[in-house]
């Protein structure tokens, strides 16, 4: 689950929690920055690709219909 907070054009600043079913369903806090691909994949509106920050750096995709 992420909320974008704050966005410029493409660009955004979102948080989120990350639910990790391995380890005793443990909910981690993240921030993420990212960039919607609309203009690479004209079919996907609402997708964005970042990076994602909970201690650790991640890659995030986030796709919406």
């Amino acid at each position: 689950i992420e909320a974008r907070l704050v966005y410029w054009g493409r660009y955004g600043l979102g948080v989120g929690v990350n639910i990790n079913r391995n380890r005793d369903s443990i909910v981690k806090p993240f921030l993420l920055l990212d960039r919607r691909i609309s203009d690479i994949v004209q079919f996907m509106r609402n997708t964005t690709i970042g990076i994602a920050y909970d201690g650790n750096l991640g890659v995030a995709l986030s796709v919406g219909f």
